[in-house]
């Protein structure tokens, strides 16, 4: 029963939940999917109490928490769900009579009922959600909140209700903090500012008599009674007094739960009002296994198991440890096992650090310090995931504790497809510390994940140089691009990736190496990007860390920067600590770093990969089944050119269609060639090619990363589906022009870089004749597809007739030149 061992307002909160589904006719599901941010897979008790102060205002904040906290030990979950949020629904719904479930919802403090008696308002608070979602570009996921509409009775006008409402109904402690943060934001004031303005004796804490005075000023509309309210709310979890910093705190977390215009960069794991929701304490398992199926798990386990029963060291034989394994130019290193240098190893060690919470205490960006090894790139990657994601960066290990065995396995998406990397114990060490990276003291999971990506690739010198956006794609599985500072839209596209909760890798330019290093950088370096923050207005920085552990940026914004101020240095937590840590800003960062390697990774979603062969003649069709709408990646992975000592990639097309129309394409000679859009349920065709450069048959991996599975089957080409979706495209063309004199006969032509195809078409909307012969005087880059063939057609069109012609174009580009003569009678 739902009822066993319940507090009784704990009940009627649910029961009012349910009447609330019921009368306004909503799927459970739909409410609190409403709530529930798009990047999270369910809803913590911030997002619970924000919900339950929407649909019932007068609900008080502790039964709040305590209704959270026992569906969270009825269901046995973290995180409160839309399946689990619809079967209490259901439960609470079978223990009610239709009477109860068509009541008004009246769930109101005594107080509160006595107030609304004394009004004689009849108002039911059953909110009305309609959610709608905006159409969203590439690359950009933005969702719109809908609009709460309070259902009112016929019997009170509807322009008396706001009024009505506003005098008898106390606004959330939510909403009050959002209130004052858009005020303060409004006049460009910040929180330390207010704080130190309120602060009368200056002892740098605040009282509750000097907040209320503080709130009573700055939102002008508020009662004593919703002030002090207030007050005991914000000072509940802490002393009698307030620091400047957990003033600030309180109200930034409340800027993240709604997204402002200017959304600026957030960690999950430094975030105080998250500490209690992020245990620490974590017991890690020996084999944490994902998924069975996963490329060599089965063997890996099987190996592992066999290991620990005969209690036998693991030596690898595909990766031993030997000169080839090192790499020639590293002659001066010895292999020794992990417990031979290090005393007592721990895979994870946590670090006792205030401003990190959870699995962040464990896997931390400072957990890195580059050795002798030139792979600042795969450092670099794998701090801002640590920083920004280290859930994600725990998931690739297979094994998580010190095995006595010496075996560890590490999962990667090689090519596009997960494999289990399964490495021995030896590490290269000089005078008995390890060589290349390594972590703090004891730990050893830094070393564990190098020696993987080394063993990937033959040797630790092959993995000298590269591309952050590679180890990005690796650990994650998530599809990455590279965005240029010296590109107009920079800035903007720098903004909509924060938007997005992108995980950035940046590069310094590598140029003019002395001026660099007087100005702290490393020329032709890889940094990871920690966040970006808006000083004022005026000044946005960005917050960068140099995987060395040290070296740090000298001018303006560095921390010994004199265009700090106190409240600033405080407010930003600068310190003089030489770690490599620093900000600047993005006008300088523009002048001194090259790009911003990212990563489009996403909370929930799953991946899904096929290998395949393939010809450099032929096209590939696959049908697509999508069962649940959302955003969705499709990628053609090639083979990493690292293997092929070589530095170029084949040429490849994927394209999208829905029925005959195109949707999306992308045409590019890189290691991943991807498209992403937004689906609605239902059956797509994707069609891929790859130019293969160096032979005439090679295989690629396509994957799929979204929000749910899809189904796909590979089938046979469909006929004249290119010609019918740039048909479409030709029809509606902006660049049709009329022949001279006769505009209703016109000709457009059109050639696409983005999809490697373009078109020539001419159509008749006149009530004449129109013959003509078109040679194409230039056509480099550009190839007529059949039935046409050469450099030159004929067309013969009469009324409402139209003539179109496919061409394919060259990855390099094109020239195109027309010469033509034509007769209309």
């Amino acid at each position: 029963m739902i009822t066993k061992q319940i507090n009784a307002v704990i009940l009627v909160i649910l029961q009012e939940l349910c009447k609330h589904c019921k009368q306004t006719k909503q799927n459970p599901r739909d409410v609190i999917s409403y709530f529930i941010q798009p990047d999270k897979k369910g809803m913590d008790v911030f997002g619970f109490m924000i919900m339950i102060k929407k649909i019932l205002p007068f609900a008080e904040e502790q039964m709040i928490e305590k209704t959270f906290s026992y569906i969270q030990q009825r269901f046995g979950c973290k995180l409160l769900t839309s399946q689990i949020f619809e079967e209490l629904m259901i439960r609470v719904e079978s223990q009610m009579t239709n009477i109860e479930l068509s009541q008004q919802i009246r769930f109101r403090t005594k107080q509160q009922i006595e107030s609304q008696q004394q009004s004689n308002i009849q108002m039911n608070n059953a909110s009305a959600i309609q959610t709608q979602h905006e159409k969203k570009p590439i690359f950009d996921q933005n969702f719109k909140p809908s609009q709460m509409t309070n259902i009112v009775s016929q019997q009170v006008p509807k322009q008396n209700v706001s009024n009505q409402v506003a005098q008898n109904c106390n606004r959330s402690e939510i909403e009050l903090i959002q209130t004052f943060s858009t005020k303060l934001k409004n006049a460009n004031i910040n929180f330390i500012d207010v704080f130190n303005k309120f602060d009368s004796n200056k002892d740098n804490m605040m009282n509750q008599l000097e907040f209320q005075k503080m709130i009573q000023i700055v939102i002008k509309d508020i009662k004593e009674d919703e002030s002090r309210i207030l007050a005991r709310w914000v000072f509940k979890d802490q002393n009698k007094e307030l620091t400047a910093f957990q003033f600030k705190k309180i109200f930034e977390f409340q800027e993240q739960i709604i997204p402002q215009a200017n959304i600026m960069e957030s960690n999950y794991y430094e975030n105080p009002a998250n500490q209690k929701l992020l245990q620490s304490n974590y017991q890690f398992q020996e084999c944490f296994v994902s998924d069975y199926n996963l490329v060599a798990m089965k063997e890996f386990l099987s190996k592992y198991q066999q290991l620990k029963s005969q209690n036998q060291l693991y030596t690898d034989p595909v990766f031993p440890p030997n000169q080839v394994s090192l790499g020639s130019k590293f002659q001066q290193f010895q292999w020794k096992r992990i417990p031979q240098f290090i005393s007592n190893p721990k895979f994870f060690v946590k670090e006792n650090i205030v401003n990190r919470f959870g699995i962040g205490k464990w896997i931390t960006p400072d957990d890195l310090q580059q050795g002798q090894l030139g792979d600042c790139y795969f450092l670099a990657s794998i701090s801002s995931l640590g920083n920004r994601r280290p859930d994600l960066l725990l998931e690739t290990f297979v094994t998580r504790t010190f095995n006595p065995q010496g075996l560890y396995g590490v999962k990667l998406c090689i090519d596009g497809e997960w494999k289990v990397i399964g490495i021995d114990d030896f590490i290269p060490t000089h005078y008995n510390k390890p060589a290349f990276t390594r972590g703090k003291d004891s730990e050893i999971w830094v070393m564990v994940i190098e020696k993987a990506w080394a063993k990937v690739f033959g040797s630790y010198e092959n993995i000298e140089a590269g591309f952050p956006s590679e180890v990005l794609r690796t650990l994650t599985g998530a599809p990455t691009r590279t965005i240029f500072t010296s590109d107009e839209n920079f800035v903007e596209d720098l903004e909509s990736c924060i938007k997005n909760r992108c995980i950035m890798v940046c590069s310094s330019k590598n140029e003019n190496k002395q001026q660099y290093k007087l100005m702290g950088l490393i020329a032709g370096h890889a940094y990871t990007v920690l966040k970006i923050k808006d000083l004022n207005s005026n000044t946005k920085l960005i917050k960068l860390r140099n995987p060395w552990g040290k070296e740090e940026w000298k001018g303006d914004w560095s921390n010994q920067s004199q265009l700090w101020t106190p409240e600033q240095k405080a407010q930003f937590k600068i310190t003089n600590a030489n770690d490599g840590v620093f900000y600047m800003s993005i006008t300088d960062f523009r002048k001194y770093f090259d790009d911003l390697s990212v990563c489009y990774v996403k909370e929930g979603y799953q991946y899904q990969s096929t290998t395949l062969q393939s010809s450099n003649r032929k096209s590939e069709y696959f049908n697509i089944q999508i069962q649940k709408p959302g955003c969705y990646y499709f990628t053609m992975n090639q083979k990493n050119v690292r293997f092929e000592n070589s530095n170029q990639y084949s040429p490849a097309k994927i394209l999208l269609f829905k029925g005959d129309s195109l949707l999306d394409g992308n045409f590019k000679s890189d290691r991943e060639c991807w498209i992403s859009k937004d689906l609605d349920q239902g059956q797509y065709t994707l069609v891929i090619k790859a130019q293969w450069q160096f032979s005439k048959m090679n295989k690629y991996t396509w994957s799929c990363y979204g929000p749910g599975p899809i189904h796909s089957d590979k089938i046979n080409k469909i006929p004249n589906l290119l010609n019918s979706a740039f048909l479409k495209l030709a029809r509606v063309s902006v660049k049709k022009k009329g022949y001279q004199k006769h505009p209703d006969i016109k000709q457009a032509y059109e050639f696409h870089l983005k999809y490697g195809y373009g078109f020539y078409y001419v159509e008749n909307q006149s009530n004449k004749s129109f013959e003509s012969k078109v040679r194409f005087s230039q056509m480099k880059g550009l190839k007529l597809r059949k039935p046409y063939r050469g450099y030159s057609v004929e067309i013969n069109l009469q009324q409402n007739q139209e003539f179109f012609a496919l061409l394919s174009v060259s990855k390099s580009g094109y020239s195109f030149g027309i010469e033509e003569q034509y007769i209309v009678k």
